[in-house]
């Protein structure tokens, strides 16, 4: 082979290695980001999941989420829970400008897992029907 094939080649391994090791890192950044999102917006709804604060809930296609008031807002933050208890997707709306936690796409990154039964028992104690909760899919 000529000597400029082979100084491609290596210019294209060295490129090739150097986008995975920036790729990973990129990645880890993101994650570490989202979890951070959804502890943060967690921690602002008080604990326990089932507090004076919890006013609202609602389905999204695989998930069930329990919102939480701030004074006169009663849709202010949002923790939505896959179909094994994990909290994967949260919503910060206190002002017009929404910040989203999410690691729905990879759901075994979440920091804060509960039963599927807490939250449907939470559910049935807010008024939810066991029909509601069958019907959304969770």
């Amino acid at each position: 082979m000529p000597p400029r094939v082979l100084v491609v080649a290596g210019a294209l391994c060295v490129l090739l290695a150097g986008s995975v090791v920036i790729g990973r890192h990129e990645g880890r950044t993101a994650n570490a980001k989202q979890i951070a999102e959804i502890r943060l917006i967690k921690s602002l709804t008080g604990s326990p999941l089932d507090n004076a604060r919890l006013s609202a809930y609602r389905f999204d296609p695989g998930f069930a989420c329990l919102i939480y008031r701030e004074g006169a807002n009663r849709f202010a933050l949002r923790l939505c829970f896959d179909g094994k208890g994990r909290l994967v997707e949260t919503a910060d709306q206190r002002t017009s400008t929404i910040i989203y936690g999410s690691v729905s796409y990879r759901p075994q990154l979440a920091p804060f897992q509960v039963t599927p039964e807490q939250v449907i028992a939470i559910l049935l104690r807010h008024g939810v029907t066991r029909g509601e909760i069958q019907a959304s899919g969770y």
